[in-house]
């Protein structure tokens, strides 16, 4: 993948469904000390996962072929560990339709020279209309309030907030422009 191995897969098929056009059953993800297990179901109308769990590095994570490409360019950290337990995920026509679930960043530190700590965070994926995923920090340099959404015509959408609680990081947070009173900086990126 994008030059590199993409780890192994493993899956078992039920085979009763493959008579109604599905594919389903269980799949399993590794590569240097990612692991990610999922239950799928494979059909003309598009992809359902259930139960996805498991942990991955980010560097790893960031590697895979699942993202736009100005998401990995822009994609800060260099080092740390994603935990997932998404319970349900749906593709329907190429497009994320519903997702619910966690996923816990442990120990992000950025790609940059300077090498920053990041910090530990928290992206929820609640139930609704359309996908829909709160981020929030988990303490750490960095105070992140923010929401993740798609909207219908596909443009993902990313606004919050990002406050300094590390006096290291004031001056970076610059480049998002001058804080509110509060100190906060306001965060807002889209892409396709």
């Amino acid at each position: 993948v994008r030059g590199g191995p993409a780890g192994a897969i493993e899956w078992r098929l039920r085979k009763w469904p493959l008579l109604t056009g599905h594919a389903q059953g269980i799949a399993e993800w590794t590569q240097r000390g990612s692991r990610l297990a999922a239950a799928f179901d494979l059909s003309p109308q598009g992809v359902d996962l259930g139960a996805l769990r498991g942990i991955v590095d980010v560097g790893t994570a960031r590697a895979l072929p699942v993202w736009p490409q100005a998401v990995v360019a822009a994609w800060a950290p260099g080092e740390g560990r994603l935990r997932i337990d998404i319970g349900s995920l749906e593709i329907r026509d190429g497009r994320l339709k519903r997702i619910v679930g966690v996923v816990e960043a442990d120990g992000l530190v950025s790609l940059d020279r300077e090498r920053a700590v990041l910090g530990d965070h928290r992206l929820v994926w609640r139930e609704g209309p359309a996908p829909l995923g709160e981020l929030t920090d988990r303490g750490g340099p960095l105070e992140v309030r923010a929401r993740l959404r798609q909207a219908v015509d596909g443009v993902w959408q990313f606004d919050g907030t990002v406050r300094a609680r590390d006096a290291a990081w004031q001056t970076r947070l610059m480049a998002f422009g001058p804080p509110d009173a509060a100190g906060s900086h306001a965060l807002s990126f889209e892409w396709r």
